[in-house]
């Protein structure tokens, strides 16, 4: 598959980042990945401009406090990460699609996941722009009293660290760690980016396929990619838009 370049406008420079262009007809996997490689660029230039600035990443290995979060994906993503359970190896999948399945049940029991007829997507039983941010971080803490690790969770460390999701790459703090492990929203400081690439990612799938334009939560993924309906647009469409995105900057 050829090489594509995105120009990244960047912390007033310009950022050529290679990316390995999507076959047609593309898979989920191939866009998340070509898009993962933009967000790093991103996350890298931002960690090194916030250690210049004097503060440290409290973010690192054997912390976790963040995976018990509500982690939005976009469709995309989640069909990414239906295919990377799928090319596991079958024990391994076992035991991961049963951590999905304990998630589902528990968020389920406790109304954190509305009921839904057979054959149609699991959602979230509170849904929609009309929601204030106040509602909105309320369910949040909801969802994060549960205590429920991300199904990938091994040991306190992510068991697919390399194929993470964008918003988890994108997602750090100077604040200290106790402050995240009980979702103190006003200690928690997080790092600002100058860019949101899966904010944007979303949006360029969105504007070409209406399929697209939705976001789940990460432990929903799999049940989605089960009622998914075949995508109606070519990657490269998408990756092409995308692109456009960050040459706006």
């Amino acid at each position: 598959m050829p090489n594509n370049t995105f120009h990244l406008p960047l912390f007033d420079q310009q950022r050529s980042i290679p990316i390995v262009e999507p076959s047609r007809p593309s898979t989920a996997t191939q866009l998340v990945t070509a898009a993962h490689a933009v967000v790093d660029v991103v996350v890298s230039e931002t960690i090194e401009r916030t250690r210049d600035a004097g503060q440290s990443i409290t973010c690192g290995q054997g912390c976790s406090a963040c995976c018990q979060q509500l982690v939005s994906v976009s469709r995309m993503e989640a069909l990414a990460l239906a295919e990377l359970v799928a090319r596991m190896p079958s024990e391994r999948q076992a035991v991961i699609r049963a951590r999905f399945a304990h998630s589902l049940k528990t968020l389920r029991a406790a109304g954190v996941v509305a009921p839904v007829a057979p054959g149609q997507r699991p959602h979230l039983s509170i849904e929609g722009s009309e929601l204030t941010d106040e509602e909105w971080d309320a369910f949040v803490k909801r969802y994060f009293d549960l205590h429920l690790f991300c199904p990938f969770i091994e040991d306190n460390s992510c068991s697919i660290y390399p194929d993470r999701p964008m918003i988890c790459r994108e997602y750090m703090v100077t604040s200290p760690v106790c402050a995240c492990a009980v979702l103190d929203r006003e200690k928690i400081r997080t790092v600002d980016l100058p860019i949101g690439i899966s904010q944007r990612f979303y949006e360029a799938s969105g504007a070409f396929d209406p399929d697209s334009s939705a976001k789940t939560a990460l432990v929903l993924a799999l049940e989605w990619a089960e009622t998914e309906p075949p995508s109606r647009i070519d990657g490269r469409t998408i990756f092409s838009f995308f692109q456009m995105l960050c040459l706006q900057g």
